[in-house]
C-alpha cells in the first residue's frame, strides 16, 4: 500500500471515529451527521477549480464521504449533506445562494466557501459580504502581495501535523482579513492577517446547527502543482474534521 492509501486508510478510521463522536453530541436534538458531501462548482473549463474539483472529490471519497457534484447550488433543499464546498471562486455568491445556505446551516453542516483575490472577481467581497449579513463581523477584506508563510493555528493542527502555508505561491496575491470577527482564524501571518477562517456553531447570528469556513484561496486544493501541496494536502483533511 503507498503513501497516500495508508493515509487514507487512517482517515477512513477517523472518520468513522468523528461520525460516532457526532451521532454521541447529536443525540439530545434533531441533527444527525451524515457523511454525505456536495461539491459546487461552476462547470467551466478553469484549471484551477478543475483540479480543485478533481483533487477535492478524490480526498472526501478516500476518507469515505459520498460525493455528489453540481454546477451551481442543486434545486431543493440542501438537508442532509454533512459538508458542502463551494469553490466556483470565478463567482461572485448570489442573494439567492446566501439565502440557500443560511436554511442549510440552520439546521446542520459544515460548508466551506473558498475564494481568489480581489483584483479578478468579486467573489470574496460576496463571502464579507455573506460573513457580515450572517452575523460573523465587524470584517473588512484586505489582501497581500508579499510571499509569505501562514501560521496554522494549534487547534487546526491535527490530526495531521501542518505547521504553516504559503498561499502566495505563483499567484500575485492573497486575501484575507486582519481580524476574523466572532470567528478564529485557521491561518494567520503574525495575528496581523489571516486567509482562513472557522465560524463555529453558535458564532453566528441566529445560527446554532452549522460550522462555517472561509478560505480566501482555491489554489491550495491543487495538491499536484501546488509547491506547498503537502501542508495543504494536511490542512484540508484536517478542516474536514473540525
Amino acid at each position: 500500500m503507498n503513501k497516500h492509501g495508508l493515509r487514507n486508510w487512517g482517515f477512513k478510521c477517523l472518520l468513522l471515529i468523528f461520525a460516532f463522536a457526532q451521532l454521541v453530541a447529536c443525540t439530545s436534538s434533531s441533527d444527525t451527521y451524515s457523511t454525505k458531501a456536495l461539491i459546487v462548482w461552476d462547470g467551466s473549463a478553469d484549471v484551477t477549480e478543475n483540479a480543485a474539483l478533481t483533487n477535492l472529490n478524490t480526498l472526501m471519497t478516500g476518507v469515505g464521504y459520498t460525493v455528489t457534484t453540481n454546477i451551481g447550488i442543486p434545486a431543493g433543499k440542501l438537508s442532509g449533506y454533512g459538508q458542502i464546498w463551494d469553490i466556483r471562486y470565478l463567482e461572485a455568491l448570489s442573494g439567492t445562494d446566501e439565502s440557500s445556505y443560511k436554511t442549510y446551516l440552520e439546521k446542520e453542516g459544515t460548508l466551506v466557501l473558498t475564494g481568489g483575490y480581489s483584483s479578478t472577481t468579486g467573489r470574496d467581497a460576496s463571502i464579507i459580504t455573506l460573513i457580515t449579513d450572517f452575523g460573523g463581523g465587524p470584517i473588512t477584506l484586505s489582501n497581500s502581495s508579499t510571499e509569505q508563510a501562514q501560521t496554522v493555528e494549534p487547534e487546526f493542527a491535527s490530526p495531521y501535523t501542518v505547521n504553516d502555508v504559503n498561499y502566495t505561491y505563483g499567484n500575485p496575491i492573497v486575501d484575507g482579513t486582519t481580524t476574523a470577527g466572532r470567528g478564529t482564524f485557521i491561518t494567520e501571518y503574525s495575528s496581523t492577517f489571516g486567509s482562513a477562517i472557522l465560524y463555529a456553531r453558535g458564532t453566528l447570528s441566529g445560527i446554532t446547527a452549522g460550522k462555517l469556513i472561509v478560505v480566501f484561496d482555491t489554489n491550495f486544493l491543487n495538491f499536484s502543482s501546488n509547491p506547498d501541496a503537502a501542508d495543504f494536502y494536511d490542512l484540508t483533511v484536517n478542516m474536514l474534521f473540525l
